[in-house]
């Protein structure tokens, strides 16, 4: 009594398997045939068929199977400590001539990110695992791409754990989007099918849920719908100038930033403008440019990328355009190195001698606005101004209201503010539009300024600051 083998495809799923004997055959304990799966031993369980000629054996996919140029079947079956007889007794003939299993190809391999969801903290050390791989001389391929665009991180290594970890992986080169893993894992028979997983990173704005800004500057992304560069720089060492964008969570590319620099200085030419606008603050004299790195080294607020607005060097950047203050809300993030002569910028109309809003003027003023005449002001004393970074938020309906803010708190509401257009400048409180490091320009740290031709409410006031104070680490 002879018998022969038929065999299903499969990959991670059960493997059945079928002998068909010449008789009706009954079945006792747990008869199995032995597989060789990659180089490993296995065994395909008794199933069903006593009472029949069709016996049926199944093989259970196990963690660490990887078999891509088909298993293979040992013969005769295995008794295992059982029998198999036919209806007079007589013990049934165990040997069958071996089937063509070259199409039975076997993986366990699943993957999924350890990551998730992707945030701003973690796009540069993102991780993902590999479970059920084979351990002995596998190896594994990976690659990472976003729905948001084109580009893809890839990576490889030796399986040497169940599971396998594979940590620090830098996204922050794919556009934001959903992002999909694809692995392959190899071995002495063949490469697996890929496995995929997916994880979110869909990056949201500052800006996104606030009413449309006039004009929006920063180190960072900040809306959703702008796709420019963040700041221009040039190189100290041979005034070479390069843009500089933003990462997958909209944080400044610091790795092209690093590239671009070396160990020479760089210093801002233009701070793009984020609003839509295109009202780009720039200062086009090299000595006014203000510095973004020192020799090599990023300038930080709180660990975060910043401008640094030198006094003695005469550091300011100017609009070009001019805004209304009938309503109008303008807010920052700053580091002051002084209390004194400290502003951060400032509005004032055509020839005024004095700003009509200007934020930390002289005498430790931790915010202020003033009219054309110099006459309104906050007086508000911030002790820590220089020793923190901080946000201030100022709002002006006409001439009626001005209520400027520190960190979230009140400063102070006063009334009759300015109402006028005026020249807007970045880091100069001089009267005119001349450099003058003797007077008020700003000297310290800033990463973001935002103006906006509303007088934004309590509620999306604080949302703003909120997410600044979050981003940035401010009181």
């Amino acid at each position: 009594m002879g018998g022969f083998l038929g065999a299903g495809i499969a990959l991670a799923a059960p493997v059945p398997l079928t002998v068909n004997l010449s008789d009706t055959v009954t079945v006792t304990g747990n008869p199995r045939i032995q597989l060789d799966v990659g180089g490993t031993t296995r065994y395909a369980t008794f199933t069903g068929g006593s009472g029949t000629s069709a016996l049926t054996f199944e093989y259970t996919v196990q963690a660490g199977d990887l078999d891509r140029d088909g298993i293979t079947l040992v013969s005769p079956i295995d008794l295992n400590g059982g029998t198999i007889t036919d209806v007079n007794g007589n013990n049934a003939t165990l040997t069958y001539a071996l089937p063509n299993t070259s199409g039975v190809l076997v993986q366990a391999y699943q993957v999924a990110f350890t990551t998730s969801p992707i945030t701003d903290s973690n796009e540069t050390a993102a991780a993902f695992n590999i479970t059920g791989a084979p351990i002995a001389g596998a190896t594994y391929n990976y690659s990472i791409t976003s729905s948001g665009g084109a580009g893809s991180v890839t990576g490889s290594g030796s399986i040497t754990a169940d599971p396998q970890s594979v940590s620090g992986i830098n996204l922050s080169s794919l556009p934001a989007g959903t992002l999909t893993l694809s692995v392959t894992v190899t071995n002495a028979t063949g490469v697996g099918n890929a496995k995929t997983n997916t994880v979110a990173a869909n990056f949201t704005g500052a800006l996104d849920s606030l009413p449309a800004s006039a004009a929006a500057y920063s180190i960072r992304r900040l809306r959703t719908a702008y796709t420019g560069s963040l700041i221009r720089v040039r190189r100290a060492s041979d005034n070479a100038e390069q843009d500089i964008g933003y990462t997958m969570m909209g944080n400044l590319n610091q790795t092209t930033l690093n590239s671009f620099c070396g160990a020479s200085s760089c210093f801002v030419k233009t701070w793009y403008d984020q609003s839509g606008n295109a009202r780009d603050a720039s200062q086009t004299t090299n000595a006014n440019q203000p510095r973004v790195t020192n020799a090599g080294a990023l300038e930080v607020l709180n660990t975060r990328p910043a401008i640094n607005w030198i006094k003695t060097s005469n550091h300011f950047m100017l609009t070009g355009y001019a805004f209304s203050l009938s309503q109008a809300t303008v807010n920052a993030t700053f580091k002051p190195n002084s209390i004194t002569n400290a502003q951060l910028f400032d509005i004032r109309s055509s020839g005024g001698s004095n700003p009509l809003i200007d934020c930390g003027n002289s005498d430790g003023y931790g915010a202020r606005w003033r009219n054309d005449g110099g006459t309104l002001y906050t007086t508000a004393f911030h002790t820590n101004r220089n020793t923190s970074a901080h946000v201030t938020t100022k709002t002006t309906n006409g001439s009626t209201l001005v209520s400027s803010y520190l960190d979230g708190g009140d400063l102070r509401t006063v009334g009759t503010g300015g109402s006028t257009s005026g020249s807007f400048r970045i880091a100069l409180g001089t009267n005119g539009f001349t450099p003058n490091a003797s007077a008020t320009e700003y000297n310290g740290l800033m990463s973001e300024f935002t103006y906006f031709n509303s007088v934004l409410g309590t509620t999306d006031r604080q949302t703003l600051e909120n997410n600044q104070k979050a981003y940035y680490g401010t009181p």
